[in-house]
């Protein structure tokens, strides 16, 4: 096997190879993962692995990861005051990554930029697009008719619960 594969087994007879690419950014010494097929957001639910387009993760400092279909359903996460983080227990967050709808590259979500109300949807309807620039954010916000663009640190629960399927 190379280091660009992995091997998928399910059950006795069944395994298929995905890709893993090689060219995933190293942030601050932490390497964003790539869904496995049967990872679920622990928001709503949905699968992640068929919205490549959309994929945000949390990685903890022990190598643990947690997925998530879209930044809304991240940030819902990260802003919730009940959110459980059982999987790793009081294990420090390592790396917040989400994917730029405009070059599909995983960045770093606290230096994204994100478009509020566009009509462009996500896997769980109205979605915070992240661009990897300011001006990327911009360009995407008056094409698609958002309404706001934000960074990382104006992110809060009441613009989350202002969307509409936003802050469960």
């Amino acid at each position: 096997m190379d280091r660009c594969s992995r091997w998928i087994c399910l059950g006795d007879a069944i395994a298929f190879e995905i890709a893993v690419p090689p060219d995933l950014p190293i942030v601050f010494g932490v390497r964003p993962r790539v869904p496995r097929i049967w990872e679920t957001c622990p928001v709503c639910g949905h699968v992640v692995a068929p919205y490549p387009e959309w994929t945000a993760q949390i990685v903890y400092e022990d190598g643990v990861a947690l997925f998530f279909d879209g930044a809304k359903d991240l940030f819902t996460f990260l802003l919730s005051p009940q959110r459980s983080i059982s999987e790793s227990g009081t294990v420090p967050i390592a790396g917040i990554f989400v994917t730029s709808y405009s070059t599909r590259a995983v960045i770093d979500a606290r230096d994204a930029f994100f478009v509020v109300g566009s009509d462009v949807l996500g896997p769980g309807g109205e979605e915070l697009v992240a661009h990897g620039s300011v001006g990327e954010a911009r360009e995407f916000s008056r094409d698609h008719g958002g309404t706001r663009v934000i960074g990382f640190e104006e992110l809060s629960t009441s613009l989350l619960v202002a969307m509409p399927g936003g802050a469960r």
